[in-house]
C-alpha cells in the first residue's frame, strides 16, 4: 500500500518538474500574445500539422510547415531566429518537437500552443476560422 501510495505522489509531482520553458500556452495567453503582437512585423504563428488539417482551417495568418516534412528543419531555418513565434498543432506532439527543434537553431522567442481542433475555432475574434461559417 506504501508502494502504491508513494507511486501515487510522485507522479502528481511530474509535471512540477518540467521545465517553465516548456509549459504550454493556455487558449487565453495565446490570444493575448496574439493581441499584443498584432502590429509587430516579427512575429509569426506557425502551424506545424499536417497539409491537410491546415487547408480544413488555420488559425488567420498562420504559415505551415508541416512537422513531420523531411525538409521541416531546412524550412524553419528559414525564419527570424529573433522573432516572437506561437508554434500550434494539434494533438500536443509535434509543437513541443517543433520547439527543440527551432531551440536547436538557435531561435530565442518560441511559444507553444498545444491545440485540439475545437479549440482552434477560440482563438479567431469571430468565434470561427478564416473561410469557415461561424
Amino acid at each position: 500500500m506504501r508502494k502504491i501510495l508513494s507511486l501515487i505522489c510522485l507522479l502528481l509531482l511530474l509535471p512540477a518538474a518540467v521545465p517553465a520553458q516548456d509549459a504550454a500556452l493556455t487558449v487565453d495567453q495565446a490570444r493575448r500574445l496574439m493581441e499584443e503582437n498584432a502590429d509587430n512585423p516579427r512575429f509569426v504563428i506557425l502551424d506545424v500539422r499536417a497539409r491537410e488539417l491546415f487547408e480544413e482551417g488555420h488559425i488567420e495568418g498562420a504559415v505551415h510547415m508541416n512537422y513531420y516534412a523531411t525538409n521541416f528543419k531546412r524550412l524553419v531555418s528559414r525564419l527570424d531566429r529573433d522573432a516572437t513565434i506561437l508554434i500550434y498543432c494539434q494533438r500536443g506532439r509535434q509543437g513541443p518537437m517543433a520547439r527543440r527543434v527551432m531551440e536547436q537553431l538557435r531561435f530565442t522567442d518560441l511559444h507553444v500552443l498545444l491545440l485540439l481542433l475545437p479549440l482552434l475555432a477560440l482563438l479567431s475574434p469571430a468565434g470561427s476560422l478564416p473561410g469557415t461559417p461561424a
